[in-house]
């Protein structure tokens, strides 16, 4: 993505869709960074959430790689 600084109206869509997948990958790295499941009542043995922990990263790292990037990160 470039710097430049022009209209919105006159963005490529190349350009946009590149926007728009680096928000989703920011999105998906502060749910890795910071969710936690019993913050919303879920309650995890220490052996689900590592799982859980390890299934969220595969799940992300598909998605990145379908975005065009090679792996999720967390912030």
């Amino acid at each position: 993505m470039t710097g430049a600084k022009v209209p919105s109206g006159e963005r490529k869509q190349g350009e946009l869709r590149e926007m728009a997948q680096a928000d989703l990958m920011r999105g998906i790295a502060n749910v890795l960074g910071y969710h936690d499941p019993a913050e919303y009542g879920v309650e995890l043995t220490e052996g689900e959430k590592k799982r859980y922990l390890a299934l969220r990263q595969t799940q992300a790292d598909r998605v990145a790689r379908l975005l065009g990037f090679e792996e999720a990160w967390s912030n």
